[in-house]
């Protein structure tokens, strides 16, 4: 028999919270059962959909808090408490396992949707009890892990290594976000960084977020990352890559650094990494006889000029097809060397322009005469665009032959630009003009205001999209989440 505890009123309304998470619990469990080969997983799996499905479309959030009878409030009240510490909104998995008895025997007999996992380390009440569960429901499968706030001086709560070390060694997908920490204050052997010398069976990807201004110093000798068989995937932010040897490194083909490089740095990433994928900002000691290949490239994001400048000719990237750049200072002249005329194989592009501009910078419009160069582009991105921004570019855009660039172009997307008066309107005229050009309208325009914006930042008009979809094949626009801040 369950033990009997008493239930807060503030769980049943966290559960209350989760009507959205079970409709998306519903589309998990149906695409985890087309995925998977296993027939009694697949079996379990939509026999889970058809509960979830049924339950999101007959009941509202309160009929789900009286769906649970109250004969059945203690026995599940245990599970629902052993949530997360990291917030207060229920997983999915979880609010599953505490609906009634017939979901809590399916949701345990599923260990894929117990396989995504969050822990924050300002929030540890609890949190090795949640691990317990986590890792014994999930089983074999494989972990997606999040950790916030990961500890990086010896005043920064943590766990003990005994817990760390068997959750992180069951995870192929790891995101660390490291807290802040003063330079004196940062502590290796107390941080989250000292377990990541330990084996990693499964890991397929680790991204690394550092908090602005800490950099992540490494006591020499030691190397992180060297049994990592299946890694394919390495972000490091501020990491040195001092604190990793590449020849241990041959499997990943998906590497990003914010660390200054050198050209040496980047003639010894490509010797011992087959990447398709590269991020990177600055590059010291870049000149026409340290110019380095990367002939498996197909994606790179370039934050500086001098990113682009160790590559030089699109001789050395052969199979690039994806570029990400930002406005840099300086960055025209390298980016002319790469746009040389006849590029066929770019196929998406995405141009950023600086968020604060602090230092002098590239007018995005200055780009546009690159843009003849792109004749098989299918996708073009403007990313952080002010609305000074949006207007020069398309004034650039419309001027004479610009007009006609991009003839195969299929999706225009704009992300976290500011839609002013002045610059909606450019972008209309812009796309007046293009509709009956001989190049032909665009077929899809995207607009995407999501979270916070930079300061300034106008949100989209949602009056004007019928206006654009006279223009346009389809229009897509996604602000429900904006929020505008401001620089009082």
């Amino acid at each position: 028999m369950a033990s009997s505890i008493t239930v807060p009123c503030t769980v049943y309304a966290a559960l209350a919270a989760t009507h959205e998470e079970l409709a998306a619990f519903a589309n998990l469990a149906s695409s985890s059962a087309s995925s998977t080969a296993d027939q009694n997983e697949k079996a379990t799996l939509l026999e889970l959909y058809d509960a979830a499905a049924a339950t999101v479309d007959a009941l509202s959030t309160v009929e789900i808090l009286s769906a649970i009878p109250s004969r059945e409030r203690t026995s599940f009240g245990a599970d629902i408490l052993c949530q997360s510490p990291s917030g207060c909104t229920l997983s999915i998995a979880f609010a599953a396992a505490a609906v009634n008895r017939h979901w809590r025997s399916v949701a345990l007999t599923t260990p894929s949707i117990w396989s995504k996992a969050e822990i924050n380390f300002l929030f540890l009440d609890g949190a090795t009890d949640y691990i317990d569960c986590i890792l014994a429901r999930c089983k074999a499968c494989p972990l997606d892990l999040d950790l916030v706030n990961a500890p990086t001086a010896e005043s920064h709560p943590t766990l003990p290594s005994a817990t760390l070390v068997p959750l992180l060694a069951s995870c192929r997908r790891l995101e660390v976000q490291i807290r802040y920490t003063t330079q004196q204050n940062f502590n290796f052997d107390r941080s989250i960084l000292s377990i990541f010398q330990a084996e990693f069976p499964v890991l397929e990807s680790i991204v690394l977020q550092s908090s602005a201004g800490l950099t992540l110093r490494i006591p020499t000798g030691a190397l992180l990352f060297t049994s990592a068989p299946k890694l394919r995937h390495l972000a490091l932010d501020t990491l040195p890559l001092a604190a990793i040897d590449l020849s241990t490194l041959h499997g990943v083909s998906s590497f990003a650094t914010n660390v200054v490089l050198t050209a040496e740095h980047c003639r010894d990433i490509s010797a011992n990494l087959p990447l398709t994928a590269l991020s990177i900002g600055a590059v010291l000691d870049t000149s026409p006889s340290t110019l380095v290949a990367f002939p498996h490239l197909e994606s790179l994001c370039c934050t500086r000029a001098t990113g682009i400048s160790c590559i030089g000719s699109r001789a050395n990237v052969p199979r690039l097809h994806t570029l990400d750049i930002l406005c840099h200072r300086d960055i025209l002249p390298p980016l002319e060397a790469l746009f040389s005329p006849g590029w066929k194989t770019l196929r998406e592009l995405t141009i950023r322009s600086e968020k604060h501009r602090v230092m002098r910078t590239t007018p995005p419009a200055t780009l546009v005469p690159l843009l003849a160069s792109c004749a098989s582009l299918r996708f073009l991105r403007m990313a952080n665009f002010t609305d000074g921004d949006m207007i020069q570019f398309c004034a650039a855009w419309q001027e004479g032959d610009n007009i006609g660039f991009l003839p195969n172009l299929e999706t225009l997307e704009y992300t976290q630009c500011s839609f002013g008066v002045s610059a909606t309107n450019a972008l209309v005229r812009f796309l007046g003009l293009r509709s009956v050009h001989p190049a032909g309208r665009i077929p899809r325009l995207v607009v995407l205001q999501k979270s916070a914006l930079r300061s300034g930042t106008e949100l989209f008009p949602q009056w004007m999209t019928p206006r654009l979809r006279q223009l346009v094949g389809e229009v897509v626009v996604d602000i429900a989440t904006a929020i505008r801040t401001f620089v009082l």
